[in-house]
């Protein structure tokens, strides 16, 4: 799905990309995709990326509290 809204006088591209897979895969997917967005990113052109999961997998991407320190 792609879009193109007006936002503060410039066009900006809305990409959305739905995918289903095992949430290892997805975690895996994650780790990939994130740096590579990173590496293409300037403070002019950011970008937001939001994952939908079910709550029950959350803390296999999270993490746990003591692992954070």
């Amino acid at each position: 799905m792609s879009d193109t809204r007006k936002e503060s006088g410039r066009h900006k591209a809305l990409r959305v990309l739905t995918q289903v897979y095992p949430s290892l895969m997805i975690i895996g997917l994650v780790e990939n995709i994130l740096p590579l967005i990173d590496d293409t990113q300037d403070e002019q052109d950011k970008c937001t990326i939001r994952l939908l999961m079910h709550h029950s997998h959350g803390g296999a991407l999270i993490g746990r509290k003591d692992e954070h320190q």
